[in-house]
């Protein structure tokens, strides 16, 4: 599995490549697509995955994505 740093990098790589292709909009909903997935990975990661799907604001969307990546713990016990 997948550590709490290694997702991290994962995602600012992936989200960086988007936003530079795509724009922001664009790049967070590609984003909210894998995050759909990511989810899963953590503790309270249904109620994450709820709050991300519901929200049209970029600003939002970080926050919650830097909330999971920085509070909720990872399944595998990390």
């Amino acid at each position: 599995a997948a550590s709490r740093e290694e997702l991290r990098q994962f995602h600012e790589e992936l989200y960086e490549a988007y936003r530079a292709e795509l724009g922001g909009v664009n790049a967070m909903r590609k984003m909210k697509e894998l995050w759909h997935y990511l989810s899963s990975l953590f503790i309270g990661g249904d109620e994450l995955a709820k709050k991300i799907a519901r929200t049209k604001d970029v600003c939002k969307f970080n926050d919650y994505v830097s909330e999971a990546l920085s509070n909720l713990p990872l399944r595998s016990g990390e």
